[in-house]
């Protein structure tokens, strides 16, 4: 044991020393690397605020590039000012652009802008050559220009050029990610042009041009003479026109890209004018000097392994001592479990025998509660179907006793009935005895069948499959077969449905409100009023059916739902109620999870249910 644990120090102390080594090496090449480039991008920062107070106090465009090129020399931050196209507003050798004019009407001008694409070097791409050579020699002057403009065509950053009757046309650079964008059908391509939101596709005719001179070798075309900064910037462009780039609007907006393997710090700052962005600073800033900083710290590793080794030194020491940690750990887990007290766990993870150790008290611990759990779990489990027995016996006795009692006056009446058949006694009343042995079979088949749905509705095992019911339709259908008894007691029905869609079992449904109709028809006055009313609330549609009548005491409204329950058991027999009617209804609205109820009204009694309102998601 005492080698076991003298080899885990061991094993643990130079762990931690190369976890430490790992940190350093970490630390070297990400955390001094983010902490140099939020330096870089605080100081780029400044300087960027310095050279924006002398962009506001400068008009002179040759004044700012001459600031801009400085900026370079000393910082290495290059600049450019776009337009609101983000089209450099004015390169160092001029500015390079095609003017065109509109055939039927000359004064209709338009400025194609080019300076990106000549800063760029796309210019020497032989198809844009072929169409400027054409326009040089004057050989063909209509242009078909594909672009996009902010300003109704005055100026236009060309998509696509081409000449009419040259069957090659000049694609701009990320022509695909600006056209993405700015998409549309062409339904007629015969017709000369199109307009549609900033994308222009026109016919137009060479009125000027400035380009360079290409035989002048002397002459540089791209600003600062950095490729990734022309190139960039077409791609910034891009973007920009897509609208994929967010700026913030009152400052300058910095992130990190990568070209070419080179990291670069991007500043753009918007110059908004009467609400809308006129131009764009945008800055690109290379951190290529970088690993120069990085590379200084290797001059510290000597003094970096030397507090290593103290630092082992160390750590062994305090090893030494909590080895007797997981001991007391032990002993106080111990005595928890004495008193019953399983919630905490010895944290003692090592494979040695103190660990194995705690894993067995904790594994004993856990199996003690278990089996607690257990036995108090079988206890109460134990109550709950003791108490449940009790009260299945509770309503057997009552459903025994209510079934006699409702048997015992129909075999009453039959006995009666036969015995006088039997006997002859006044011949006269034979029809009246038959009748009133059919009547009393007739509600004794009813009791039998109404018993019958109770047990199966009320068994717990009874399910059913949920289904789009017409509500309002369902009742009026019942109220039409309903109208015979309606009619018999002059009674009025008013109907106030909206139509709506329920989630439902139509069959039983119908058995809902044809059990609240009957009741309604049975406990009304004559010449009174039974209200139905449909109404569709926010998810769920409201039912109420109210009969105009005394009112129900509070006992009688908590009980009603009962089995065999009467509140005036005379007036029951005279309609001819069975007593389970509205246990069946209560029932049937449990499966369909259904709120209900009945409270009295002003004028009489209101049974009413919510049901669940149908969409197509059913």
């Amino acid at each position: 044991m005492k080698k076991k644990i003298v080899f885990q120090l061991f094993f643990l102390t130079f762990s931690l020393c190369c976890i430490i080594i790992a940190m350093i090496f970490a630390g070297q090449f990400f955390f001094f690397h983010y902490w140099y480039i939020d330096k870089e991008k605080e100081n780029i920062q400044m300087q960027l605020e310095q050279y924006y107070k002398s962009y506001e106090t400068t008009q002179d465009e040759k004044t700012l590039q001459n600031i801009e090129a400085s900026y370079f020399k000393q910082y290495g931050i290059m600049i450019a000012r776009l337009d609101e196209l983000a089209n450099i507003k004015e390169l160092p050798t001029g500015n390079y652009y095609i003017d065109v004019a509109d055939k039927s009407n000359p004064a209709q001008t338009s400025r194609i802008v080019l300076n990106n694409i000549f800063n760029a070097k796309r210019d020497i791409d032989y198809k844009f050559g072929m169409i400027i050579a054409s326009i040089i020699n004057k050989i063909n002057k209509t242009l078909l220009i594909d672009g996009i403009s902010k300003d109704g065509g005055k100026t236009i950053f060309p998509l696509s050029m081409s000449i009419r009757g040259f069957g090659e046309s000049f694609v701009t650079p990320n022509y695909n990610e600006i056209f993405d964008r700015y998409k549309y059908d062409v339904a007629n391509p015969s017709v000369p042009e199109f307009h549609l939101d900033n994308r222009i596709f026109v016919e137009r005719v060479l009125k000027e041009i400035s380009f360079t001179d290409y035989n002048n070798s002397k002459i540089n075309n791209t600003l600062y003479d950095n490729e990734n900064f022309a190139d960039r910037i077409l791609q910034f462009q891009a973007d920009w026109i897509s609208e994929k780039v967010n700026l913030k609007e009152d400052g300058w907006s910095q992130s990190e890209i990568s070209l070419n393997g080179i990291k670069y710090i991007e500043s753009i700052k918007p110059i908004i004018k009467d609400g809308k962005i006129k131009e764009l600073i945008y800055t690109l800033t290379s951190l290529q000097p970088l690993t120069k900083t990085t590379d200084l710290m290797k001059n510290y590793y000597v003094y970096i392994i030397l507090f290593i080794l103290a630092l082992t030194v160390l750590i062994c020491i305090y090893y030494s001592k909590i080895i007797t940690k997981p001991l007391l750990m032990i002993t106080d887990k111990t005595q928890k479990i004495i008193n019953f007290e399983f919630g905490d766990k010895i944290s003692v993870k090592s494979k040695n025998e103190i660990g194995v150790l705690s894993q067995n008290i904790n594994q004993l611990s856990e199996r003690l509660e278990e089996y607690i759990k257990e036995l108090q779990n079988t206890n109460e489990k134990l109550e709950n179907d003791l108490e449940k027995e009790k009260k299945l016996e509770i309503v057997r006795k009552e459903f025994i006793a209510g079934v006699s009692h409702e048997l015992k006056t129909p075999l009453s009446v039959l006995q009666v009935s036969a015995s006088m058949l039997q006997d002859g006694i006044s011949p006269e009343k034979n029809e009246y005895y038959w009748n009133a042995i059919e009547n009393e079979i007739e509600k004794m088949n009813t009791l039998v069948n109404e018993m019958l749905d109770l047990a199966k509705y009320g068994s717990g095992t009874y399910q059913i499959q949920l289904e789009p019911v017409n509500i309002g339709k369902l009742i009026k259908k019942i109220h039409e077969i309903l109208q015979f008894q309606v009619e018999e007691r002059s009674l009025k029905v008013i109907v106030n449905i909206e139509p709506a869609m329920v989630k439902g079992k139509e069959n039983l449904l119908e058995q809902v409100i044809t059990n609240l109709f009957t009741n309604a028809i049975r406990y009304t006055d004559p010449k009174q009023s039974i209200i139905v009313e449909v109404k569709e609330e926010q998810n769920t549609v409201y039912v109420g059916i109210e009969n105009k009548g005394n009112h129900l005491s509070k006992d009688d409204l908590n009980k009603i739902w009962d089995q065999f329950y009467r509140g005036d058991t005379s007036r029951q027999r005279v309609n001819g109620g069975t007593g389970l009617g509205l246990s069946i209804v209560r029932n049937i609205l449990e499966l369909h999870e259904a709120k209900y109820g009945a409270k009295n009204t002003k004028d009489g009694v209101l049974f009413y249910f919510y049901l669940d309102k149908y969409n197509d998601t059913l």
